[in-house]
């Protein structure tokens, strides 16, 4: 595996970190209204997911390779970052939209090699990220200086190391011939499948989180973040090795299991993160592989349905009660399973070796 994998980790942890800090300052710093924090965090998602949405458009439009974008996300992500004390709401839209286009860079690289592996790496750092941002901006221990400077390094790196030219790795003969073929292998409905599912599993995660607000606060929200990251990162890797269309399945099965578990204990909700992240890379990578030559557009539909889950949950808020409404948000999460299912490609058993008599 390249090693420039590591500088896209370096940055997606650095551009999260950012978008979390200045997000986090400006609500500390009273530049947001008495009660809006809400809206405000809102405004948060729409911004960064929405606008990974558009930067994946342009990336894909121009056939731009990873780094540039990437980098330049990151360098912008570092300006943002000047106005945190004097222009808290200003940093905030500029680090988001920074995040965003280093994302869509990212996403354009990592999903064009059809590694899940690598996919889960790039986007591993993001949500936990962003978490450590929030709580380092509230506890103030970490200048700003230092998440500027690695921000410009890792902007340096990329642009340096990174691959100037996007690959998209057509499929060996070895490996197609391991494989079954997706259900679905057309764009036309694979984007809206995805789309649904992951627009579900956002509001069915968001949802649950929110009907534990008391667990949610401080370090603990970091216990889901990590969950978030371990799943990406096991995940890709697992579903590499042992078969994507099947682990990714069977994993938001047992995501949807975990959470109907949920509302009598709590951590079960950090097993179901664990559980729903595990499937993000192969599903990302697999829609990206039936897009061809258009990942970052892929990844954005991606987030683009998380932002749509999001915006509901603050439209509709957290049904209350344990009971009925935790099984009804397990069940939101089980068309994600049939959404892997159906675009991702099977494993091919082996073909059992010759017996001797036989021969």
């Amino acid at each position: 595996m390249s090693s420039d994998i590591l500088y896209y980790m370096l940055g997606s942890l650095a551009a999260s970190f950012s978008c979390g800090y200045a997000a986090s300052s400006a609500i500390a710093g009273g530049n947001v209204a008495e009660g809006g924090e809400a809206r405000f965090t809102v405004f948060f998602y729409v911004i960064t997911l929405g606008m990974c949405f558009a930067f994946g458009l342009l990336t894909d439009r121009f056939s731009l390779s990873g780094r540039l974008p990437s980098s330049a996300g990151l360098l912008l992500a570092a300006f943002g970052l000047l106005f945190v004390e004097q222009q808290p709401v200003a940093a905030e839209i500029l680090t988001a939209a920074g995040c965003a286009a280093f994302a869509a860079g990212g996403a354009a690289d990592a999903a064009s090699s059809g590694d899940s592996t690598r996919f889960g790496m790039f986007a591993s750092p993001l949500v936990p990220g962003v978490a450590a941002g929030i709580r380092a901006a509230e506890s103030t221990v970490v200048p700003v200086l230092y998440p500027f400077m690695i921000l410009v390094f890792s902007s340096v790196c990329i642009f340096a190391f990174c691959a100037k030219e996007r690959s998209h790795a057509p499929q060996t003969p070895e490996s197609a011939g391991s494989e079954k073929k997706p259900v679905i292998s057309s764009p036309v409905p694979a984007v809206p499948v995805v789309f649904a599912a992951a627009m579900l599993a956002s509001f069915a995660l968001f949802s649950a989180r929110g009907a534990r607000l008391g667990e949610t606060e401080g370090y603990p929200s970091l216990i889901y973040a990590a969950a978030a990251a371990a799943g990406c990162l096991i995940g890709g890797a697992v579903a590499d090795t042992f078969g994507r269309r099947e682990i990714s399945s069977a994993a938001v099965l047992l995501g949807a299991g975990a959470l109907a578990l949920s509302g009598r204990f709590g951590i079960m909700l950090a097993a179901s993160v664990f559980f729903i992240s595990f499937a993000f890379p192969p599903v990302a990578g697999g829609l990206a592989s039936i897009y061809a030559k258009h990942e970052s557009f892929a990844f954005g539909t991606v987030m683009l349905g998380i932002l749509a889950g999001r915006v509901i949950f603050a439209l509709a808020g957290a049904p209350s009660g344990a009971g009925v409404m935790t099984y009804v948000r397990a069940a939101l999460v089980i068309p994600a399973a049939a959404a892997a299912f159906l675009i991702l490609p099977g494993k091919r058993k082996k073909p059992a070796a010759a017996s001797v008599a036989d021969n």
